[in-house]
């Protein structure tokens, strides 16, 4: 039995599909007020390579997976931290084609250096961020090296982890080194 999921929701639909939301959360208005707010990704999505993969670091409720997961045959792998939006995370892919779930992958880690330490705190608006103490022993984090070892053939990482974006791809030298 998990509280956070007795919240108020809501649907909401984004191209062909419907994902549910926490009541409060604030992708509606986002979209609402700023017109071209996400609309980026979908678009870039429909000209990847179809062979490589896409990684979605802080996937939150899943909304950027599910806008641009209708315009390739990618496969994603998507990373929250937050036991709430990896929860709707998880469901959202749920409410989706059987054909476009194979195509997932979710991982429920924190993505760093391991030099900043804390708890994810949910504020209740659809995002959520890492509250800073002093200790790093019982420190969640993952390098995004480590955590991608095994993967080959990545394509695009989007990273939205709302203000560690440099320590997430800090994480991830190897990963992000080019290679032509």
């Amino acid at each position: 039995n998990n509280n956070s999921l007795l919240i108020e929701e809501k649907k909401y639909k984004i191209g062909d599909n419907e994902i549910i939301l926490p009541s409060q959360h604030a992708l509606p208005r986002y979209q609402n007020e700023h017109r071209l707010y996400d609309q980026f990704l979908p678009i870039l999505s429909k000209y990847l390579p179809k062979n490589k993969k896409i990684i979605d670091i802080g996937a939150n409720v899943g909304d950027t997976l599910v806008s641009m997961i209708q315009n390739c045959d990618n496969e994603f792998l998507c990373i929250e931290p937050s036991n709430e939006f990896f929860q709707y995370l998880k469901r959202n892919i749920s409410l989706l084609d059987k054909d476009l779930q194979i195509n997932i992958k979710t991982y429920k880690n924190l993505i760093g250096t391991n030099k900043f330490a804390g708890t994810i705190v949910e504020n209740g608006l659809g995002t959520a961020s890492l509250n800073l103490n002093d200790t790093l022993s019982n420190n969640n984090t993952i390098s995004l090296d480590e955590l991608l070892k095994n993967e080959k053939d990545i394509i695009l990482i989007k990273v939205d982890t709302d203000g560690f974006d440099f320590d997430v791809l800090l994480s991830g030298k190897t990963i992000c080194k080019d290679e032509k």
